[in-house]
């Protein structure tokens, strides 16, 4: 039944993109005194959030376009902030051209908080409520990560991540708890959808809350059939299941499918990000496993999005001569989404999931090693 409704899912997204794809369009203006070299900004389309390039024009301004899929494109925008959070803002896009002016902030505030906007929206009165009703809950995160940011993703503080796992994670339990009561609201249907996941909790009790919370019009919407995607990716990769497939482009533009492998090699795939100090210490055992079983095995690396700049330095710097993917949004949904990482899963040559680092509690991928000593012959 799974495997049906993923079907009926995919048809339904794909029929949105021949008949429902919108474009929206946005100018971002800074006051000149801010500096816009780290700005950072992330488009939620409806299948799933990605990096679109944008340009910095006089005067400080962003100019933004792309297509989207659903009621509104979410737009998510970044500062660093050294020592905490970073700063950050989420605004929505129709189609209508539309204009952000961020105006002078108070000295030690955000400077995305003061702003004026035309032809977009903040939904900042059911935020505030949402913000009131967690606000214990983000406030013991913060505290923690500012005592402890510097080292708690660094790989050789499990505690510390663990903590702070917990923390986070207890922000998006509350969160919950707030949009059952919100059900009919757009934002807490684009809030559950985008963050629900982050949540700790079981993914089938996640597809009931999302079933039993909104209604039919959100829930058979193209962003409410691809969310389904994603949980359901989330429940099928796993080991003895066949490894969902797919047709992206790698980052020279050429095509990749997993069917052209299938008999034929050992698949090993890897969703890795610039900022995770695992995945980069994983790429040279990485390296030498495509090395010694070059004959059999082929490794695939799918970046999740940030700059893609910084990606390919990375992976000219770590020498990651393999196939390299960088943010596709369908193959990450449909085996579980943007999570932790790194996550590594070995497809063998009947195409069926035979290892999950994360599953198999692999921190140091010696059991990836032993199966593949098992399995294939060195060169």
């Amino acid at each position: 039944m799974i495997k049906i409704s993923v079907w009926f899912a995919f048809s339904i997204i794909i029929s949105s993109y021949l008949f429902g794809q919108k474009k929206f369009e946005v100018v971002l203006s800074f006051p000149d005194t801010q500096v816009l070299t780290d700005l950072r900004i992330q488009i939620d389309n409806g299948l799933g959030r990605t990096i679109v390039p944008y340009k910095i024009v006089d005067n400080n301004q962003v100019m933004l376009s792309d297509f989207y899929y659903s009621k509104y494109a979410a737009v998510i925008i970044s500062l660093p902030n050294p020592g905490s959070w970073d700063y950050r803002n989420l605004f929505f896009l129709d189609e209508k051209s539309a204009r952000i002016k961020f105006l002078p902030a108070p000295k030690d505030s955000s400077p995305l908080d003061n702003y004026a906007l035309a032809n977009a929206y903040d939904f900042k009165s059911e935020r505030n409520k949402m913000k009131t009703f967690d606000a214990a809950e983000v406030a013991e995160a913060k505290n923690f990560y500012e005592k402890y940011g510097s080292v708690i993703f660094d790989g050789n503080h499990n505690d510390l991540q663990e903590q702070f796992n917990k923390l986070d994670h207890s922000i998006y339990i509350k969160d919950i708890e707030y949009i059952k009561k919100t059900g009919n609201s757009y934002f807490s249907f684009w809030y559950f959808r985008s963050n629900a996941h982050y949540s700790g909790l079981a993914v089938d009790s996640i597809l009931s809350i999302f079933n039993s919370t909104f209604p039919i019009s959100f829930k058979n919407s193209t962003e409410g059939h691809a969310y389904k995607q994603l949980l359901i990716g989330k429940l099928e990769t796993k080991k003895g299941n066949s490894a969902s497939q797919f047709s992206a482009n790698d980052i020279n533009g050429n095509k990749v499918t997993l069917s052209s492998f299938k008999n034929k090699k050992y698949v090993l795939l890897d969703f890795w990000a610039t900022w995770c100090v695992p995945c980069i210490k994983a790429m040279p055992l990485l390296s030498n496993l495509r090395e010694k079983y070059s004959e059999e095995l082929e490794i695939i690396s799918i970046a999740y999005p940030t700059n893609i700049s910084q990606v390919k330095d990375l992976i000219a710097k770590q020498k990651m001569n393999w196939i390299n993917i960088y943010n596709d949004i369908s193959l990450i949904n449909s085996y579980g989404g943007m999570g932790a990482i790194p996550k590594l899963i070995l497809i063998e040559k009947s195409g069926k999931i035979i290892y999950d680092n994360q599953k198999d509690n692999d921190v140091d991928l010696k059991i990836l090693v032993n199966i593949l000593e098992q399995n294939l012959v060195a060169k």
